[in-house]
């Protein structure tokens, strides 16, 4: 087994922490919005790396089957918060509007807690394959 880098999740987290304790406005708004994207995308890379390498999984599936698999394993808690996190980053990478960045705003903190959990349960697998 291998060991799972992490400080790129962690310091992505840390970022968006850190533009959403900041009093909202157009600005902070788009910070957000681009923090929640590469913290979404890390996340992302990471599930399916975890999946593949601590539990064999394939992690070519679709995107609703990856977040089956990782949450039948218990590496995330929310499918759905995961499910909207995509279509809202996807939205606001091809479409941005205020409406679009509006929805990701107020996502990203249901989005932290999951990056948050997902970063604990590799930080367990880093732990146990020392």
């Amino acid at each position: 087994m291998s060991i799972i880098l992490t400080e790129s999740l962690l310091n992505a987290i840390n970022r968006l922490d850190e533009a959403l304790q900041l009093p909202a406005d157009d600005i902070v708004r788009d910070a957000v919005v681009k923090r929640f994207e590469f913290t979404f995308e890390i996340s992302f890379k990471l599930l399916t790396r975890a999946l593949r390498e601590f539990y064999n999984k394939d992690s070519e599936e679709t995107y609703l089957n990856v977040l089956k698999q990782a949450f039948s394993v218990g590496i995330i808690q929310d499918q759905e918060v995961w499910k909207q996190a995509k279509k809202a980053r996807n939205y606001t990478a091809h479409n941005y509007s205020m409406q679009a960045a509006d929805a990701n705003y107020a996502l990203a903190p249901h989005f932290l807690r999951e990056a948050r959990f997902l970063l604990a349960k590799l930080d367990e697998f880093n732990q146990e394959n020392v």
